[in-house]
Formats: structure tokens, C-alpha cells, sequence
């Protein structure tokens, strides 16, 4: 008798391989044998366990890396995306981006829809979180001195489908102020969450100690206070943040010791999209400590 686990560890395998190379033309064959799979059964298990097939994945991988790029590279062109994105010509790239994100690619480029651009890739962040629950996570946990740092930030307090809009803004913000990522650090502060009345209130920030004008974004002075925190580093996507942050109070906190500071966690992205794939990503997470 086959065990769930054994099916969950076997696909997760198969993910993993997909993600890696999602921009290679990948075969059904080349998967199942990554995975250790019956090709015969596997489209049945995929669907099963991540609500949607392994060609609707694979394509919304490959959409979403293709509208990371439109903004990452402003000077590659539509067509030489649309191919390197592993569609047969300019027209059928552009018929499944606008029928995936209601938006043309040109358009996107000019102005994303970022509240379509999450709503979009929410069944592929289900499946992800689905794979991030089974894997076996090994944390690092190191005790730092954070050296505090002033930032320049928005609050966003609605719902978490609506947070794009809000980064949104700081980045226009950060192009109007020459503070791009590669020359100040960005923070998010993580303000209690309120699931009942589906708000997510986080606090996105820039590093800068220049003064901050009035300005028409609701940018504003804020402070991440300097003290000793527990760290964690996450490589890959921001899936994961959400268990790094569960084992860090669930796991690490009651076996530490540790006490909790007056202050609410928050993470410093080193390296997120668009500006590099989701898999390349790197996120510092802190809980301060007394």
C-alpha cells in the first residue's frame, strides 16, 4: 500500500524540478522520472493534491517570471520574452497573458495591475504553500544584534489581496527619490493581523535617513528600533515566510527561553521580484527579544 506521505514527498520533487526549470520546454516523461512517478497516474495525483493541473502550473509559473521581467528588464522586448517564456509566437504569449492577468503585456509593462497580478496567482500560491507545509524545514535560527534603521514607509491596512497597490506606490515613490533596491534596503514590519474583518496590516519601507516631504503616496518617517532579535534567512519564494514565522513562535520561542520585545516582527527583502525569479529570492525574518 502506497502511504499519502510517500505521494506528498514525490510530488514535492517533482515541484522542485518544475521550478527550476519551468523556462526549459519540460516533458511529462522528464518529470515523472525526476519525481519517481507513474506517468500514467500523475496528472490525477498533481490535480489532487494542488487543484490544478501540471500544465495550468507550469504555465502560470512561466507568466508570472514573464511579468516579473516585463518590469525587471524594461529593454528586452515583448517578442523575445514571449519565446524565451516557451510560447510559439508573440500572439499566443499575449492571449494567455491578458486572458491570465486581464491586462495586455505592453499595458502591464506601462502600468501593472498589481491587485490582478496576486488575484491571478493565487491558485499557483496555493499550490506553493500546499508544498511549502510538506517539506522539512530545518530553520537556522541565529540571535543578532539588529543595528535599528530608519525608514521611509506606507501602511497598508486592508485586505492582503489588495497589498499590491500599496507596493505600488513605494515603488513609484522609490523611482521619484532615486532609492532603488540595489541602493536601499527594503523592510516590511508585520502589524498584527486581523483575520476576522480579512485585514493584513504591514508597514513596507525604504532605508533612508533623508528628510520626507509631503508627498501624494502617504509615505512617511518610521523606525525599526535597534536590539536583539532572532533571526531566520529564507531562500526562495514568500510562501514560506508565513512557517518560518509559525516555528519561530511555536517551535524556537518556548524552546529558547527567550522573551518577546515591544515590537512587532519584520523581515529586510535582500533580493525579491520582480527584480530577481521567486526562487532566487532572500529574505532576512527578525522577532526582536528582550
Amino acid at each position: 500500500m502506497i502511504k499519502s506521505d510517500f505521494l506528498e514527498q514525490r510530488l514535492v520533487r517533482a515541484i522542485k524540478f518544475i521550478d527550476a526549470n519551468f523556462e526549459n520546454k519540460l516533458s511529462l516523461d522528464e518529470i515523472c522520472k525526476h519525481a519517481g512517478l507513474s506517468k500514467f497516474h500523475f496528472h490525477r495525483l498533481f490535480l489532487t493534491f494542488y487543484d490544478l493541473n501540471i500544465y495550468e502550473y507550469m504555465k502560470a509559473l512561466r507568466l508570472r517570471e514573464a511579468a516579473n521581467r516585463l518590469i525587471r528588464e524594461s529593454q528586452t522586448q515583448i517578442i523575445e520574452i514571449a519565446f524565451s517564456s516557451g510560447f510559439e509566437n508573440p500572439q499566443a504569449f499575449a492571449r494567455a497573458f491578458r486572458k491570465h492577468f486581464n491586462q495586455s503585456p505592453s499595458a502591464f509593462r506601462k502600468s501593472p495591475n498589481w491587485d490582478e497580478f496576486e488575484q491571478s496567482n493565487s491558485p499557483l500560491k496555493n499550490a506553493k504553500e500546499k508544498v511549502i507545509k510538506i517539506m522539512k524545514h530545518n530553520y537556522k535560527v541565529e540571535i543578532v544584534e539588529f543595528s535599528g534603521a530608519n525608514i521611509a514607509s506606507i501602511h497598508h491596512s486592508n485586505a492582503k489581496k489588495s497589498l499590491g497597490s500599496t507596493i505600488a506606490q513605494l515603488i513609484e515613490w522609490r523611482k521619484e527619490n532615486n532609492l532603488p533596491p540595489s541602493k536601499s534596503k527594503t523592510f516590511n514590519i508585520f502589524h498584527s493581523q486581523d483575520d476576522e474583518n480579512d485585514i493584513f496590516p504591514i508597514e513596507i519601507g525604504v532605508e533612508t535617513n533623508s528628510e520626507i516631504t509631503t508627498n501624494k503616496f502617504g509615505i512617511s518617517r518610521s523606525q525599526i528600533p535597534a536590539g536583539r532579535c532572532a533571526r531566520i534567512q529564507i531562500d526562495g519564494s514568500d510562501e514560506q515566510l508565513g512557517h518560518a514565522f509559525n516555528y519561530l513562535y511555536r517551535e524556537w520561542l518556548v524552546q529558547s527561553g527567550e522573551e518577546l520585545r515591544e515590537f512587532p516582527p519584520f523581515c529586510e527583502r535582500i533580493s525579491f521580484p520582480p527584480f530577481v525569479k521567486p526562487n532566487e529570492a532572500i529574505t532576512e525574518i527578525y522577532m526582536p527579544l528582550v
